[in-house]
């Protein structure tokens, strides 16, 4: 009887398999290596993680401390509250700098503008409020640092610079949790510069997109305002 030869046919896992077989036998020592090489690596992962919960953890503890001993020390009268937060922010900005990552990095800036928007120093909170803006553009509170900025210029009679920071809030984030507010506050800012056709272009904006909006019932007082104002000068 003659003999027949069987082939054996495997699937492409199979082969994989094999070949990954053949692969190690012939080079032990570099698997090895590679082996090695990657527990390392992953060790390194781990470690890395560790550390950095760690320091952001402790900066943000040393954080809330600095603050808190602001509260602490702040005096009934402005000046010395105000004196009182320059020192403090000079703590903040040295944590910050010396920060890489974590809450303490990504959102310090924005905590200081917040404080100085308090005690009604803004120059100083618009000026915080922007650097947050420009360092954090993609973060949750990015419109909020920004809309901040604007109400600081509007405040210190900038009305000027209040609306272009106002358009830009429109241009980069009208699609952000507070658009009603982006648009309620241009109406705004439209009325004073005497722009009645812009400012009920806004408001009408903010009534159809955002009925619900709480600001919505201000926007339709303002449009009755401002058509009221326009008989009046007739």
């Amino acid at each position: 009887m003659a003999k027949r030869e069987i082939t054996i046919q495997r699937n492409i896992i199979e082969n994989s398999l094999m070949f990954f077989k053949n692969f190690i036998k012939k080079n032990k020592r570099a698997f090895i290596y590679i082996v090695l090489a990657l527990f390392l690596i992953l060790v390194l992962i781990i470690a890395g993680i560790v550390l950095y919960e760690k320091k952001a953890s402790r900066d943000l503890v040393r954080f809330e401390q600095i603050i808190e001993d602001y509260k602490k020390k702040s005096g009934s009268d402005a000046e010395t509250r105000q004196r009182n937060l320059k020192e403090t922010v000079k703590d903040l900005n040295q944590l910050i700098e010396s920060s890489y990552w974590g809450f303490v990095n990504e959102n310090g800036y924005y905590v200081i503008g917040i404080l100085f928007y308090a005690e009604k120093m803004y120059g100083e909170a618009k000026k915080y409020s922007l650097r947050f803006v420009e360092n954090s553009p993609s973060s949750f509170f990015a419109p909020l640092a920004l809309q901040q900025a604007a109400r600081s210029a509007e405040m210190m009679g900038n009305f000027d610079e209040a609306f272009n920071l106002y358009k830009r809030l429109e241009s980069d984030y009208a699609d952000s949790e507070i658009a009603d507010h982006i648009y309620y506050d241009l109406g705004r800012i439209y009325g004073k510069k005497g722009d009645a056709f812009k400012a009920r272009e806004y408001y009408n904006r903010l009534i159809i997109t955002y009925p619900k909006s709480m600001l919505s019932e201000k926007a339709r007082k303002n449009l009755f305002l401002l058509g009221y104002i326009e008989k009046g000068n007739k």
